[in-house]
């Protein structure tokens, strides 16, 4: 019987990593995209569930967050400006609903303490497998499906509540006019925290609106410790109401790569 002896396996090319690297135990670790099952940690990410209302005008200060579609918040904080939040079924292929955000009333002028972010909490002991905190820790993908009439470039925020060091990352990105999927891999949390119960263990967060207050200066590259929710060049979501954002399929997973949508 013929016996293949080898350390990993790449494309052609070589230049996108190997797909398969094997370990001297026998193991190997290999990039799948499709057929796994039970690690999108987001639910609701495909925007199919509303229960409480399909559509809602969200204003700043005081509303309560989760007014629409399940499990997606919408934080208003210090700003004059409004948003109708809906479910919709302007999706891509494969995807039959997304989560639309359309500014409702204008706020032109950006106060160094305002935030708009559009985010969920998951909840810590469902995370556990991510060995924040440990030498073991694990880098994390966020893909998403995003769609936008006047794009305007967002932040990607993610942070550990329970955290000290290893707390808050940012990223910008600009989304174009037609639908399109985004990734972005985060650096495995030696340092961080999550704890073992069932408060809010991580926050992945969409930014549209910030002030000078929470923004950073450039984009992460580790984890950083200080309060930010954006990252300088962000845009204005709510100078105009033309300004439309269509959300879906939201994956949180472990591991560096984004595979299809669970």
């Amino acid at each position: 019987m013929s016996q293949l002896k080898v350390n990993s396996i790449s494309d052609s090319a070589g230049a996108n990593g190997n797909a398969i690297t094997l370990a001297s135990d026998g193991t190997c670790t290999a990039k799948v995209t499709n057929n796994l099952s039970n690690r999108n940690k987001v639910i609701n990410g495909n925007m199919q569930i509303a229960q409480r209302s399909t559509s809602v005008i969200r204003h700043a200060n005081g509303d309560p967050q989760y007014q629409s579609v399940d499990r997606w918040g919408l934080w208003m904080a210090a700003t004059g400006g409004a948003i109708n939040a809906s479910q919709s079924t302007e999706s891509p292929n494969g995807f039959s609903n997304s989560l639309k955000l359309q500014c409702q009333t204008t706020d032109s002028s950006i106060a160094a303490g305002d935030l708009i972010s559009l985010g969920q909490g998951i909840e810590a002991q469902s995370l556990q497998d991510l060995g924040v905190g440990t030498a073991d820790a694990k880098q994390i993908t966020i893909s998403w499906y995003m769609k936008a009439v006047n794009p305007k470039t967002l932040t990607l925020n993610c942070y550990f509540p329970d955290a000290t060091n290893d707390k808050w990352f940012n990223k910008n990105f600009t989304p174009t006019t037609s639908w399109a999927k985004y990734s972005v891999t985060l650096p495995a949390s030696t340092g961080g925290v999550i704890n073992n119960d069932n408060g809010n263990g991580f926050r992945l967060g969409f930014t549209l609106f910030c002030g000078t207050t929470y923004s950073q200066s450039s984009d992460s590259t580790a984890w950083g410790t200080a309060e930010k929710y954006a990252v300088t060049g962000i845009g204005n979501f709510m100078d105009s109401t033309s300004n439309i954002l269509y959300i879906t399929g939201v994956q949180l997973e472990v591991g560096d790569v984004a595979t299809d949508f669970e």
